[in-house]
C-alpha cells in the first residue's frame, strides 16, 4: 500500500523551479508543509451530464472575450472523490478570484505557451462537484481549438484537468499520503487525456486509451501563469466558513454560509433574494474590496422553521431557528460608516442605497448623541445637588 501510494504522481510548481515537477505523495505533502508549492495539477471528474445535487453557488462569467455563436460544451472538472493519488479535492472549497474570471481560459493539456482553446462562460460550484461550461475559440484562427474541439466532439479527448492554488489542506487520516485540500483558487481547466479521478471517463461510455505516461508530458509554466500566481496571491477570498457558535433570533431564522471572522466588514440587504415568492435578507461579508453571501435570514411571519431549515440545506448553511430570545454570537455589526462605504465599494449597495444607509446612521447617532449629552447633564445637576 505505501510503495502504491509512493509511486503515485501529482505535477505540481514548485516555487523557484522553471519547470513543473511530477511529486509522489510524499514529497508533495512535505513540500506544500514548507510553503513551497504555488499550483498543483490534477485530473478531474468528467461527466457529460451534470449530476446535479446541493449547490454552493453558480458563478457567472462576463468579458469581451465571450463571443455568442461560438461552440459549447460542459462536463464536471472536479469532484470530492477519492483520485488515483489518493487525494481529495474539496468541491465546496473551490475559490473563484476576480482574476480567474478575468482571465477565464480552458488550456490544451495545460501548455501556457499555446493560446487557450477556450473561455469558461460558467462554473456550477455544487458541495460534491464543480461543472464548467466554456466556449471553443474555432473562431480565432491562431488557436488550435478546432482541432481539439474535433476531438472532443469525436470522443478522442474524454477528460479535463484542473490547476489550482491550494490554501487549506491536511494529511488523509485513512491514506499513507493522501491529502484532503478543503480550500483552493481554481486557476483553469484544460482538456487532457487521462484523468486522475476514478469518475473521469465520460459516461458515454469511450475509454481512455493513452498510457499514463502522457499524464506527464507538459510543458513548463510560462510567464503568463507565473503572472497568475501572482494575481491570485493579491486576490485571495477565502470561502470556507469558521466555526462559531450561533444563537437565534427572535424574529427569523438563520443560515450562516460562512464564518463572519474571515471578512472586514458586513452589508444587510434586506428580500435581496427570493424563493417561491418569500423573501430572503441577505448578510454580505466585505473583504478586500470583495463581497460574499455570508448569511440568510429568513423572517418567522413569512417562513416556517421546515421550510427555511430546507432552503438553507439546500445552500449547504448552517440553520438555526428563530427563539424568543435574543442573537446569534457571531453576528456582524452592520450598521458603521466603514462597512456601508465597503459595501458600496464591493458593488453590494448602490450609490442611493449608500447615501441611504449613511443618512440613517447618521440620524441614529444623533438621537443617541442626544440621549448620552442629557444623560451627563443629569448626572451633573445631580452632583452639583449632592454638593
Amino acid at each position: 500500500m505505501v510503495e502504491a501510494q509512493r509511486r503515485s504522481m501529482t505535477e505540481a510548481h514548485i516555487r523557484g523551479e522553471a519547470q513543473h515537477l511530477v511529486l509522489d505523495g510524499r514529497a508533495l505533502f512535505d513540500a506544500l508543509q514548507r510553503g513551497e508549492v504555488d499550483a498543483v495539477f490534477k485530473y478531474g471528474a468528467v461527466t457529460r451530464d451534470d449530476p446535479g445535487g446541493v449547490v454552493k453557488d453558480i458563478h457567472h462569467i462576463a468579458g469581451k472575450f465571450l463571443s455568442e455563436g461560438r461552440p459549447t460544451d460542459s462536463c464536471v472538472i472536479t469532484s470530492s472523490s477519492i483520485d488515483r493519488d489518493d487525494d481529495v479535492i474539496r468541491s465546496d472549497g473551490m475559490i473563484v478570484t476576480d482574476g480567474y474570471k478575468k482571465n477565464p481560459v480552458v488550456m490544451p493539456m495545460h501548455m501556457y505557451r499555446e493560446i487557450p482553446i477556450g473561455f469558461t462562460e460558467k462554473l456550477a460550484q455544487y458541495m460534491r462537484h464543480v461543472t464548467a461550461t466554456w466556449q471553443w475559440l474555432t473562431d480565432i484562427a491562431e488557436s488550435d481549438a478546432a482541432r481539439y474541439y474535433s476531438l472532443w466532439q469525436n470522443h478522442v479527448l474524454n477528460c479535463t484537468s484542473i490547476g489550482f492554488v491550494p490554501h487549506e489542506w491536511e494529511r488523509r487520516e485513512d491514506s499513507t499520503w493522501g491529502i484532503d485540500f478543503k480550500e483552493w483558487d481554481l486557476l483553469e481547466h484544460s482538456i487532457v487525456s487521462i484523468p486522475a479521478n476514478p469518475d473521469a471517463a465520460r459516461t458515454d461510455g469511450v475509454k481512455q486509451y493513452m498510457q499514463l505516461a502522457g499524464e506527464m508530458i507538459f510543458n513548463g509554466p510560462s510567464p503568463l501563469l507565473k503572472s497568475a500566481f501572482e494575481r491570485v496571491e493579491h486576490q485571495k477570498v477565502y470561502a470556507l466558513g469558521m466555526k462559531t457558535e450561533m444563537k437565534p433570533y427572535a424574529n427569523e431564522h438563520a443560515c450562516r454560509i460562512l464564518g463572519s471572522s474571515q471578512f472586514d466588514s458586513f452589508a444587510r440587504k434586506n428580500c435581496a433574494e427570493k424563493h417561491d415568492g418569500k423573501c430572503i435578507d441577505v448578510i454580505y461579508g466585505i473583504k478586500d474590496g470583495k463581497s460574499q453571501i455570508q448569511a440568510l435570514r429568513y423572517p418567522k411571519d413569512v417562513w416556517t422553521e421546515a421550510a427555511a431549515r430546507s432552503h438553507c440545506g439546500s445552500r449547504g448553511g448552517a440553520f438555526e431557528p428563530a427563539a424568543s430570545n435574543a442573537g446569534m454570537a457571531d453576528e456582524p455589526i452592520l450598521d458603521t460608516p466603514e462597512s456601508i462605504l465597503g459595501a458600496f465599494e464591493a458593488g453590494v449597495l448602490s450609490k442611493a442605497e449608500a447615501v441611504e444607509q449613511l443618512q440613517t446612521w447618521s440620524d441614529k447617532r444623533a438621537a443617541w448623541a442626544e440621549g448620552k449629552l442629557a444623560e451627563l447633564s443629569v448626572k451633573t445637576i445631580r452632583k452639583q445637588l449632592e454638593v
